[in-house]
């Protein structure tokens, strides 16, 4: 995780791809396959007033990346939650059997 300060989303974004563009250049000696990555980008306050949600929001935005096609930078959108249902608690089942 990389926490920017005083970045809007679009700032965010051209890092994440700067970073992205890096990796995506390093050699590993012996690697089989190149080195990529798949950023996902959220931005406060629009997608998350607390580090919990922000960092939940862009989890998802790192799962649409992978889902994606990987190798790529995606951000949090409200619209579609990126793909990803919302978690919702776990709530036993408490009524009585018949």
């Amino acid at each position: 995780m990389i926490l920017l300060a005083d970045v809007d989303r679009a700032g965010a974004k051209g890092a994440a791809e700067k970073i992205r563009e890096a990796v995506a250049k390093l050699k590993i000696v012996g690697a089989q396959r190149a080195i990529t990555a798949s950023i996902g980008v959220a931005a406060m306050p629009d997608d998350g007033a607390d580090i919990t949600t922000l960092t939940r929001n862009a989890d998802r935005a790192l799962y649409a990346a992978k889902a994606g096609g990987r190798n790529r930078v995606e951000s949090f959108t409200h619209e579609s939650g990126n793909g990803v249902p919302p978690q919702r608690p776990t709530v036993p089942d408490t009524s009585p059997t018949r």
